[in-house]
């Protein structure tokens, strides 16, 4: 089933490929099924800057037997393919999503043990909510290997190299990858928990009434990045890290794009 813009929308509707804008009415319930097969990604809510405008909700569901899925990573596409807005499911799969304003948007959806998803164009209008409910199909998680092959690393730094204007073998730290990363999930640790265990001298770690705060020889509380976007510290304990691919610590003066430092937290969707 192909729809246009302007076609009216029943309970349900499966969204197989990119097709022409869909007009989201207000308050109908959208249910948008995804096919490709990967590994997904991760959660907790994330804005780059303060939102007004409409809003997207709804569920994050299991196709077939509708069980909600949490932990999701949401995010909202413009027709750029910038992304405007993330969000994360929670405990009882509800998403919720501020866009800029009226306009095309797509969802894309990750999370751990389902195959990525994005929807067709959503056309938006001037009202101020929408239901919009999204089905994920489940794929086969792979065993991850013990040691990250040396074209791969190349690969990751390649990546990384433009997403952060240096050379990762420059920086003071190492970038903390995912067999490391596994190690502390064994222990139970958080982030907070790993930056404290892993080989970062000069960094200090500690709790405050706005969320853990890392510090780097008791300077200012170095932000902590989401795949490019600025997470709260007061999320940070939130933070799956079974859904973290690659961990970046900047130090002041490691990079022009973070003068104060940075603690840059990065996806299987980001790293590919």
């Amino acid at each position: 089933m192909n729809a246009r813009r302007g076609d009216r929308l029943g309970h349900r509707y499966v969204c197989r490929d990119r097709s022409p804008p869909l007009y989201v009415r207000p308050m109908n319930l959208v249910r948008l099924v995804g096919r490709v097969v990967t590994l997904c990604v991760l959660g907790l809510c994330v804005l780059r800057s303060p939102v007004v405008g409409q809003e997207l909700r709804g569920r994050v569901l299991e196709a077939g037997d509708e069980r909600r899925v949490g932990r999701a990573l949401v995010r909202l596409l413009d027709n750029d393919e910038e992304v405007r807005a993330m969000a994360v499911s929670d405990s009882s799969g509800i998403y919720r999503l501020s866009t800029p304003g009226p306009g095309d948007y797509r969802l894309t959806v990750e999370a751990f043990g389902y195959a990525p998803f994005q929807s067709h164009l959503l056309a938006v209008g001037e009202r101020e909510s929408y239901l919009v409910d999204i089905e994920l199909t489940t794929t086969p998680l792979p065993v991850s290997g013990l040691v990250v092959s040396a074209d791969r690393f190349e690969e990751l730094e390649r990546g990384l190299r433009l997403e952060i204007g240096v050379n990762p073998r420059a920086l003071r730290y190492r970038p903390i990858m995912r067999p490391e990363i596994e190690d502390h999930i064994e222990r139970a640790h958080g982030l907070t928990e790993l930056v404290r265990w892993s080989n970062t001298a000069s960094i200090v770690t500690r709790e405050t009434s706005d969320g853990p705060c890392f510090q780097w020889r008791n300077r200012q509380c170095m932000r902590v990045y989401l795949n490019g976007f600025e997470v709260a510290r007061a999320m940070i304990p939130a933070l799956p890290l079974d859904m973290i691919e690659m961990i970046v610590i900047m130090t002041p003066g490691d990079s022009i794009a973070y003068p104060g430092g940075a603690v840059l937290l990065y996806t299987p969707g980001w790293v590919g």
